[in-house]
Order: structure tokens, then C-alpha cells, then sequence
């Protein structure tokens, strides 16, 4: 069986921003992924949208968000029970899009080329977008000498919408902590890089358009002392390395897009 996409999407009343990810998806010349919209409680506007959505795309489903698994990770750990086993999961949000129309084509091809299709996790490029859609950075995550763990040491950070994770990964680390509201995805990266069976890779493609509209962009204190804590949980008294070293790659990476 061949494998598929699945991408997960956390809503909460963003039916106005959603209209530009399920335009880029629509457009893909590749049909083989699947939308789960796990919303949250939406207006009945958001919530018209996006039973229209699902009516007229097989594609789109919709879940419901229960109230024991809140915020934006609990609705991805929900979004994770209805997964199938030949799909690899992408995490996006309501203002992100598809990098171009052959995004998913191109990563289906990867999923099921015996030189990747064995890995955990595939680390692709993400861009970072104004509300205008203007370019303002690009994640570039970099995996030194092939040691995830020293690749985090060291401050590079993957955001999650650029990752790619395995059917077989998502059936060993299938939740994310429920201890953090705007960090649990560098906390579970990090659980996975400390693991020396993890294997993985950084690919050069670039597969998605990230908006800046979301919790983190809001909340950015609270992100702050979540990734702190985050560090010195997985780097005791050298935290300060790859916190310091995080935001530095970040404003140069801004830097040069400039």
C-alpha cells in the first residue's frame, strides 16, 4: 500500500484564513492526503464553514475538540487517534498553505522512496509569512553530523509544520505533553533526540508557508519561559546554550532575508 499524507489542523473561528490552506491543497496535482480539522468551540459561522468544507471534499474531515485535551496540542493529540497506518503526518495550522502546487507530490514521492521511507522523522524548509504574505525568514534546520541531539544543543529548532513524521514514530511517541501550551513540540523533539534509535533526516524542500497569526505570536512571553524550561529540562545547567543560540540563528536568518 502506498503511503499517504495526513495533515492535522487545529481550529478555533479562523474560518476567514482557512480559505488559503484548503485553496493551496485543493490546487495540489497530487490527491493522496487527507485534512482533520480538530476544532475547538467555533463560532456557528466557523462551524457552517467548515460542514460546507467537508460536504463538498471527502478530503476534509472534521473532529470536534473535547474539553480534557485543550489548547493547540491537545487538539493535534486528538487529531493523532484517527490516523491510518500508511499515513505520514504533517502538523499545520489554520493560517498556513501549501508551499506550491506540488508539495504534496514531491513529498509523497520521498515517503516512498526506499532511501527515506525507513526514517522516523523528515525535516523539510518552512517560510515564514506577514499577514501581507511577504517572505520574512526560512527555518533551514540543520542536522550536524547526523546528531539531532546536537543539532538542538547547538539552537537549531525545527518548527513542527516542517516536519514530516513516520507512520512507525507516530505508534512509539503518539501524544504530546499536556505540560506545556505553546512548546510541547520542542519537547517532544527533543524526548525523540535524546534517543539514539531515532533516525532522521533534514531534506532541502521547502513545503509549507507559515502565518504569524497563531498563540506563539501572541503569547510570546509565555512561549519564552515554556522553551527555557523545555531547555533546562533536557540540558540542566547549559540551557542557556541553545536558548541563547536559538533566537540568534532566528533574528540572523531574519537578517538575511532582508
Amino acid at each position: 500500500m502506498q503511503d499517504t499524507i495526513l495533515i492535522i489542523v487545529p481550529t478555533l473561528n479562523s474560518y476567514l484564513v482557512l480559505p488559503q490552506l484548503v485553496n493551496s491543497l485543493n490546487n495540489q496535482t497530487s490527491k493522496l492526503w487527507r485534512v482533520i480539522f480538530v476544532d475547538g468551540k467555533s463560532s456557528t459561522n466557523h462551524k457552517k464553514y467548515l460542514e460546507n468544507l467537508t460536504n463538498q471534499n471527502p478530503n476534509f474531515i472534521t473532529i470536534d475538540q473535547v474539553e480534557d485535551n485543550p489548547g493547540i496540542y491537545g487538539a493535534m493529540n486528538i487529531g493523532l487517534q484517527y490516523r491510518k497506518k500508511n499515513e505520514w503526518l504533517l502538523f499545520w495550522g489554520s493560517d498556513d498553505l501549501a508551499f506550491n502546487e506540488f508539495t504534496i507530490e514531491n513529498l509523497i514521492k520521498v515517503i516512498n522512496n526506499p532511501e527515506f521511507n525507513h526514517l522516523d522523522l523528515i525535516f523539510n524548509d518552512a517560510i515564514f509569512i506577514d499577514k501581507l504574505g511577504a517572505k520574512k525568514r526560512v527555518s533551514n534546520f540543520k542536522i550536524i553530523k547526523e546528531k539531532l541531539k546536537l543539532s538542538f544543543f547547538l539552537g537549531f529548532s525545527p518548527p513542527h509544520q516542517g516536519c514530516l513524521f513516520s507512520p512507525n514514530i507516530l505508534k512509539k511517541r503518539s501524544k504530546y505533553s499536556s505540560n506545556y501550551y505553546l512548546a510541547a513540540d520542542l519537547d517532544y523533539f527533543l524526548s525523540m533526540a535524546i534517543d539514539n534509535n531515532i533516525r532522521s533526516k533534514y531534506l532541502n524542500n521547502k513545503i509549507v508557508m507559515m502565518g504569524k497569526g497563531g498563540a506563539s505570536g501572541r503569547m510570546i512571553y509565555k512561549r519564552l519561559l515554556e522553551v527555557l524550561l523545555i531547555y533546562k529540562k533536557f540540558f540542566g545547567m547549559l540551557f542557556f546554550v541553545p536558548f541563547l543560540s536559538r533566537y540568534i540563528i532566528r533574528i540572523f536568518q531574519y537578517i538575511i532575508m532582508q
